[in-house]
């Protein structure tokens, strides 16, 4: 009967320098066509070399095992995307946000830091409906959340001045 409490942390946290991509808001899109947005900038930030904790699904998965069914409910609002990050155990969280009028389909890409809670990188995406999202655009993107995820360059030692 304990087993199962010492396993279920193990199961929802990652490494705590990793990214997950979660959607925090969708108007006007189904919940299988933002998870399959979210998937693709997972696999894109992938590719990237980004380290990712988990797939889009699973990130879903741990959400709606802490009770969370639905992570769009989160309406895009920093406090509750940097909650998703705290309960994830993760140290950044791409959120995306996608929404649907006429024929166009518009997302935002937005990188949180949760320790800090600032947006490290930022991306906005329009196209058709019904289109795949821009490769090139996501690709772009993509580096530069590496660039902004990279720890930074140490500094050079300060040698003492002549004497």
């Amino acid at each position: 009967m304990w087993l199962p409490l010492l396993v279920l942390p193990a199961l929802l946290s990652a490494a705590p320098s990793s990214t997950v991509v979660v959607v925090t808001r969708r108007t006007a899109v189904s919940p299988v066509d933002a998870l399959a947005l979210a998937t693709l900038v997972t696999r894109t930030l992938k590719d990237a070399k980004v380290n990712t904790a988990w797939e889009a699904d699973g990130a879903a998965r741990r959400l709606a095992a802490l009770g969370v069914k639905d992570s769009s409910k989160c309406e895009g609002r920093m406090a509750c995307i940097i909650e998703f990050g705290r309960q994830l155990d993760v140290a950044s969280v791409v959120s995306v946000s996608v929404s649907e009028l006429d024929k166009e389909r518009s997302v935002t890409l937005e990188v949180v830091d949760v320790a800090s809670g600032e947006t490290v990188a930022t991306e906005s995406l329009l196209y058709r409906r019904g289109a795949r999202a821009p490769a090139d655009q996501l690709a772009t993107f993509a580096k530069n959340v590496l660039a902004a995820l990279a720890p930074p360059a140490p500094s050079p030692p300060v040698e003492p001045p002549p004497p």
